[in-house]
């Protein structure tokens, strides 16, 4: 059976990446099956991430090309970390496909998956229909696994969009709010909620995979984004490595060394170096889904801010695992004692749902299969 995943692969985005690789290795485990990503680019999805987008926005133009200079050898860096990685570990087919050319390979796919990550963010996708797979004429082909839009409450879907994703044989999300939101334009029966495709990869492999730093005894503070409430979030993570000696480590997926330069900063830092840096601290402090869904995965203590734009899907992968003490709002516990984390606990939920994702994936793998799939080809 030949599968395509169609995904965020070509973000320069630390949590993009791992959720791509951890969902591609998972099908191919699968017996005769045979899954490859499939290098579609989205324009707005690409763009986010080339030099070119400091120039956007309504900053004066001295200050653009000031920020253009500034972070310009940063994301050089990125680029080619990431490049490198992703020819590693991806198993990648129609390079740098255009939209255009999408609708002439059905015929070469059993099935279609699309996701994770928030490939159904019409903010961050600008309307793409390609997520909602209008370029596959047969609905049998049609699956996605733990999709996200981001967060619900800011975000609704068109009515061709609807059409589109009423049309799949199997629709897996990443957010309970989703299934919620989506249950009121489309059958319930055909939802399911799965997690996020990090966990499918378990705690011993991330280890083979990632790559151990230098540093030692560290708090690593890791920000996704420049929101308002950054500089509280690091002010947090600066007192907590203060108050247990610790060394603060300072990672962002928009690195300003000229900001916070009392801590040092990390850069070029490869999607295995950030998988060992979150394994190896004593804390994780941070603003990022996934970097609080690895936190969980490797066993390290964290902290995660919750004043953000897209807070829904960290606060629903927090109560999945009833680990709401661990947020921060505005650099701020939420709750008076923390306590210790039970991870036997944590780790027999992240079994269960584990199992319950590994059984999605088996049955929409092999009821295609039988149904005129790998037999055939």
């Amino acid at each position: 059976m030949h599968l395509g995943i169609i995904t965020f692969q070509s973000a320069n985005n630390y949590g993009a990446f791992l959720q791509a690789y951890s969902l591609l290795r998972k099908l191919n485990s699968f017996e005769n099956v045979d899954a490859d990503i499939i290098d579609y680019i989205c324009s707005p999805i690409e763009n986010h991430y080339k030099a070119s987008s400091l120039f956007s926005g309504n900053e004066n133009i001295i200050k653009k090309c000031i920020k253009f200079v500034l972070r310009m050898p940063s994301i050089i860096r990125q680029q080619k970390v990431f490049s490198v990685c992703r020819e590693k570990n991806l198993r990648i087919k129609y390079r740098r496909i255009e939209r255009k050319d999408l609708f002439g390979i059905e015929n070469d796919y059993d099935m279609f998956i699309v996701g994770s990550d928030q490939v159904w963010n019409n903010e961050l996708i600008n309307g793409d229909l390609t997520f909602f797979l209008d370029f596959v004429s047969e609905n049998k082909k049609k699956s996605s696994y733990a999709i996200s839009m981001g967060n619900e409450s800011m975000n609704s879907f068109s009515e061709e969009q609807v059409k589109f994703i009423s049309e799949f044989n199997h629709i897996c999300v990443r957010e309970r709010a989703l299934v919620q939101l989506l249950s009121q334009q489309i059958d319930e029966n055909k939802l399911i909620c799965c997690i996020d495709p990090v966990f499918l990869t378990p705690q011993d492999d991330w280890r083979i995979f990632s790559k151990s730093p230098s540093h030692k005894k560290y708090v690593l503070i890791f920000v996704m984004g420049t929101g308002n409430y950054v500089g509280k979030m690091v002010e947090f993570g600066l007192n907590l490595a203060k108050k247990n000696h610790l060394e603060p480590l300072f990672l962002s997926d928009q690195d300003r060394w000229y900001k916070f330069r009392n801590i040092l900063h990390l850069k070029g830092v490869s999607p295995e170096q950030f998988v060992g840096l979150i394994d190896n601290a004593d804390y994780v402090v941070t603003n990022s889904f996934h970097g609080t869904c690895l936190s969980i995965i490797m066993h390290t203590p964290f902290y995660v801010e919750t004043a953000i734009k897209r807070s829904g899907r960290v606060i629903d992968i927090l109560s999945r695992f009833n680990l709401q003490n661990r947020t921060l709002s505005d650099g701020v516990l939420d709750a008076d004692n923390t306590g210790e984390i039970v991870w036997n606990e944590i780790d027999g939920l992240i079994r269960n749902e584990v199992d319950y994702a590994e059984k999605y994936l088996n049955r929409i793998v092999f009821e295609n299969k039988y149904n005129g799939g790998a037999e055939e080809t």
